[in-house]
C-alpha cells in the first residue's frame, strides 16, 4: 500500500474505530457500571454516534460480536479497495460516505431539524434549526478531521489525474513522432 492509498483510508478507518470504542465502551459500562472513566467515555462517544449506533443495534439484534464482525469487515473492504488499480476512485468514495454519514451523525445527535416555510416549494426554502446549536469536541473534531481528509483526498485525486493525463500526453506524443 503506498502512502497516498493509506493517508486516504485514516479518516474512514478512524471514523469506524471510534464507532467501535463506542459500542465497546457501552459494553464494558454494562460489566462495570461503578466506573466513572467508562461513564464518560461512553456518553462522550455516544454524543456523536447516537443515532447511529442504535439503526446498528437494530440492524444486528443487538449482537456484539455481529457488530464486530460487521465493523471488520468495512475495515478490510476499506483496506483491500487500496490496493486495486483505481484506488483513488474506491478511496474517493470511501471519504466522502464516511463524512456524509459523520455529519448526518453530528446533526442527529444535536437534535438538528429540517424546517420550511412552504408547503410547495420546500426545496429552495429549507433552513437547518437546532434546539441546541451547541457541539461537543468530539464531534468537531471528527467533523473537522473529515473535512480535511476531503480535501486532501480531492488534492491527492485531481494530482493523480493529472499525473496519468500527463503520461498519456507524453504516449501520444510518441506515438505521433
Amino acid at each position: 500500500m503506498n502512502y497516498r492509498a493509506a493517508s486516504l483510508t485514516i479518516f474512514p478507518l478512524s471514523f469506524i474505530g471510534l464507532l467501535s470504542l463506542e459500542r465497546l465502551s457501552t459494553y464494558l459500562v454494562g460489566l462495570s457500571p461503578s466506573s466513572t472513566f467508562l461513564w464518560q467515555a461512553s456518553l462522550e462517544l455516544r454524543a456523536l454516534f447516537r443515532d447511529l449506533s442504535n439503526k446498528f443495534d437494530l440492524i444486528t439484534g443487538h449482537s456484539l460480536l455481529l457488530q464486530a464482525l460487521m465493523l471488520f469487515g468495512c475495515v478490510v473492504i476499506i483496506c483491500l479497495t487500496t490496493q486495486v488499480r483505481r484506488w483513488s476512485a474506491f478511496s474517493f468514495l470511501a471519504n466522502h460516505v464516511t463524512l456524509l454519514v459523520a455529519g448526518v451523525a453530528t446533526m442527529l445527535a444535536a437534535n438538528f431539524k429540517v424546517a420550511s416555510s412552504g408547503i410547495t416549494d420546500a426545496a429552495g426554502s429549507m433552513i437547518w434549526s437546532s434546539a441546541e446549536p451547541s457541539m461537543t469536541w468530539l464531534q468537531l473534531t471528527v467533523l473537522a478531521t473529515g473535512i480535511l481528509s476531503c480535501i486532501w483526498c480531492h488534492y491527492l485525486v485531481v494530482s493523480h489525474a493529472r499525473a496519468d493525463q500527463a503520461r498519456q500526453r507524453a504516449l501520444l506524443d510518441k506515438l505521433q513522432c
